[in-house]
């Protein structure tokens, strides 16, 4: 799910998250990345950021998609290291993300737990292809993943 807004550069992104359950089908088998992920700066399924808040593997991750590639068309390019972070089925989990241009050109995109900690923070130099400055949709996706989710605040 995409918003129809595309005018979302600078932003911070609040949101909970309720995990029901991690699934899998003959068709869509376990992937350690399975999950909930929020997107950022979406400007196609090709060019976005990702913010992979909830995996099966327990790990959060910050990611670049550029076009071009195996995945549906496009490149994941991880931007920052895979940090655990373990979520549990039924308990409702709250994260902030913000994302913001820095003064080098860069992109700096962190993310925080419910009580404002750090969890992972990445920083995109041009890693794939140059930055996403501009502003773009914000999106959540799940991936053989039955969740329900709020979105509490997005403020540029």
């Amino acid at each position: 799910m995409v918003s129809i807004s595309c005018g979302y550069q600078d932003a911070a992104v609040s949101i909970d998250i309720d995990l029901r359950e991690l699934v899998d089908a003959r068709r869509t088998p376990k992937e350690a990345w399975d999950g909930v992920h929020l997107m950022l700066r979406y400007q196609s399924p090709y060019r976005l950021y990702y913010v992979s808040v909830i995996r099966r593997d327990g790990m959060v991750v910050i990611k670049k998609k550029c076009p071009g590639g195996p995945s549906n068309g496009g490149t994941y390019h991880d931007l920052s290291p895979h940090v655990p972070f373990v979520t549990l089925l039924g308990q409702g989990t709250s994260f902030t993300t913000t994302i913001e241009n820095e003064k080098d050109d860069s992109v700096r995109i962190t993310l925080y737990d419910a009580a404002g900690r750090q969890l992972v923070s990445g920083k995109d130099e041009g890693v794939g292809c140059p930055p996403i400055r501009e502003g773009g949709s914000i999106g959540i996706r799940g991936d053989n993943a039955e969740f329900a989710f709020t979105l509490k605040t997005i403020v540029r």
